[in-house]
């Protein structure tokens, strides 16, 4: 019993050590909460952030999920904002029916502003690391949340090739993540893919997704059907991959080709109406003169004139108020007819004369290994 009672007196302090020790972190995580919710009231979401996290650390508790996550929701971090609020679902199953209707609310919202990849990995069972974050193994199929944003997938398995794809994920879009990895007895070599240097453009080799420029990867030995999305078009072509061996594709696209039509439809369109207006002012000036040629024969038909020599005056400025008017009633159907022709052909131009872009050329090159030199081969030239 003397020896059982120092045992016992050891258990009773270090209890009531271990006690103290919690009452002090659940008074630091009360202060951290409470101070997360000050920051929170005056606006200052990053603060309230660190205190909150820190609270949840200190003490973990699913309410504080729910803090975290909208936080996160106002520093438009809304990939953890998605992941905290799914925690919380998960872990606050007797939370109230409106807590969990606001927290699925407020889940959606920010699922919207993000993007998914969709895993399509060849054979089953390789390890999946993406943006250096391990997942595991992951079934054909998987579809995981992501930020918009690019990304880099990392596919091993024992006996295959390592493989790496990028894939570049926009707002609300799902995108695939294409993985044929190839055993390490196979043969094979070595593709890299680039277009003026630049990054995010589709790279399909024999119709099945690589992943986006600049690409570089394993692939088998053989010649394979290759297409390269660019912003001037699509150039399609062949590679052949020799064993152990590198072929390099470097895309290139042409300058963006100036389109001028506006201009010259601009051009046309005010010579089209200068035609138009002198057309209005030319048979506004011929019917002038035709009423004036129509004043004088009627004054000589009525005899309206004191003498002779006035009489041979109207008939002088009769014929010649008829010979003007006669002319501008030319000249304006001459302009009617060419504002009708110019506009005809300023639309045509528009609508026909889109300038065609030259399509984007390729490069190839085979090295004489997998690492070496690159040598003249017959393979290089354009496509």
């Amino acid at each position: 019993m003397a020896r059982a009672l120092p045992l016992l007196l050891t258990l009773t302090l270090l209890s009531r050590v271990a006690a103290a020790q919690e009452d002090i972190v659940v008074v630091e995580a009360r202060q951290r909460f409470d101070r997360g919710v000050e920051a929170l009231a005056r606006g200052d979401f990053r603060a309230a952030h660190g205190e909150f996290q820190r609270a949840y650390q200190l003490r973990p508790h699913p309410s504080l999920l729910i803090n975290l996550a909208n936080c996160e929701l106002r520093l438009d971090r809304n990939l953890d904002a998605a992941r905290h609020f799914e925690q919380f679902l998960r872990e606050a199953t007797d939370a109230p029916a409106a807590q969990r209707r606001d927290a699925e609310a407020s889940l959606q919202r920010a699922r919207s502003k993000l993007g998914a990849v969709v895993f399509l990995v060849t054979p089953p069972g390789a390890t999946i690391t993406f943006d250096r974050e391990p997942l595991g193994q992951v079934a054909d199929g998987t579809s995981v949340t992501v930020a918009p944003g690019r990304h880099v997938a990392r596919a091993v398995l024992p006996g295959h090739l390592t493989a790496e794809r990028v894939v570049s994920v926009s707002e609300g879009e799902r995108a695939e993540v294409v993985i044929d990895l190839i055993p390490e007895n196979f043969a094979h070599g070595r593709l890299e893919v680039d277009v003026d240097g630049s990054q995010g453009h589709a790279v399909r080799l024999d119709g099945r997704s690589l992943g986006e420029t600049p690409w570089s990867g394993d692939v088998p030995v053989g010649l394979h059907q290759i297409a390269v999305e660019t912003p001037r078009g699509t150039w399609r072509g062949q590679v052949d991959v020799r064993e152990s061996r590198r072929v390099e594709v470097d895309v290139t696209t042409p300058p963006p080709v100036v389109d001028d039509r506006d201009r010259y439809a601009l051009l046309g369109g005010i010579v089209a109406a200068g035609l138009i207006g002198g057309a209005a002012v030319a048979g506004v000036v011929a019917l002038g003169y035709e009423n004036g040629f129509e004043e004088s024969a009627s004054r000589i038909e009525r005899e309206d004139y004191a003498d002779d020599a006035e009489r041979a005056q109207l008939r002088r400025d009769g014929h010649a108020a008829a010979d003007a008017a006669e002319g501008f009633a030319v000249a304006s159907d001459v302009m009617w007819v060419g504002a009708t022709v110019l506009g005809a052909a300023t639309a045509a131009y528009w609508l026909l004369g889109e300038p065609e872009a030259p399509a984007p050329t390729a490069e190839v090159r085979l090295a004489r290994d997998s690492g070496g030199t690159w040598v003249a081969l017959g393979l290089s030239g354009r496509f």
